[in-house]
């Protein structure tokens, strides 16, 4: 059994809903990173993060819960710390992933980018762009300008963040780290600690949960696609510890 899921995915919210604030966009980035920083722990990266993979609860005060999921063409990456097949969806991949180099998580906070900056503004400028013409506008270096006038078209502090995610030079891209110090800046939140977060709560905050101590990473991981397998309580015990460890280091 599932959890159920009040308000579909984010884009099904976006739909309904229009664009979002400044506050609500700095929270999904807040949420989402911090699912990628639980990610990164155990070395998976997502690869296919866009509005549709993001589900979305308003619980009843009004706040608003996003939940990472659809793990479908994630990868444990090897010794070697790299991933290199052709994954993902046109218009939310990173450039790397595109012309099929080598890549890490830092396509997923290209990725998590778009998805801000169509949260913020209501366009996504490179959703229209065939596949084709993506890898020549980035083969040269055209690719750059497009972002940066989308993201400069919302005029908040926020957006800076948004166009270092948006680097189409990963060594120059902001890791998942360094994205939630700076989201830290905004949202006014502290480090994650024991205190603050328990060995459950922290994954059924931003993953979907199946059953108790199970959750959709588990499952799809799980599913034989993958090399390693994390169960029940021992997976959301090593996700939380890495995490907690990741963190007091930003």
């Amino acid at each position: 059994m599932m959890e159920y899921i009040s308000d579909g995915n984010l884009r099904d919210f976006l739909k309904s809903n229009g664009k979002m604030t400044s506050q609500d966009v700095i929270n999904l980035a807040q949420q989402m990173t911090t699912a990628l920083l639980l990610l990164k722990t155990i070395d998976v990266i997502h690869r296919d993060i866009k509005p549709e993979n993001i589900l979305v609860v308003v619980d009843h005060d009004g706040n608003k819960i996003f939940k990472l999921a659809d793990f479908g063409v994630s990868r444990i990456l090897g010794p070697e710390k790299w991933a290199t097949t052709y994954a993902g969806t046109p218009g939310y991949w990173a450039p790397e992933v595109r012309n099929q180099s080598k890549h890490d998580g830092r396509c997923d906070i290209f990725s998590l980018g778009l998805v801000l900056l169509e949260c913020a503004t209501g366009n996504n400028p490179l959703a229209k762009i065939k596949t084709r013409e993506y890898g020549k506008l980035f083969m040269d270096n055209k690719l750059h300008p497009i972002l940066f006038e989308a993201v400069s078209k919302w005029a908040d502090s926020f957006s800076s963040v948004i166009m270092e995610m948006l680097s189409c030079d990963r060594n120059t891209r902001l890791t998942v780290t360094d994205l939630m110090a700076r989201i830290g800046k905004f949202d006014g939140n502290e480090k994650p600690t024991n205190q603050n977060y328990n060995l459950s709560s922290l994954l059924e905050r931003v993953f979907v949960q199946n059953r108790i101590y199970e959750y959709s990473l588990r499952h799809e991981i799980g599913r034989g696609a993958f090399s390693r397998v994390y169960r029940g309580r021992q997976l959301v015990s090593d996700l939380v510890e890495n995490f907690l460890n990741l963190t007091s280091t930003v």
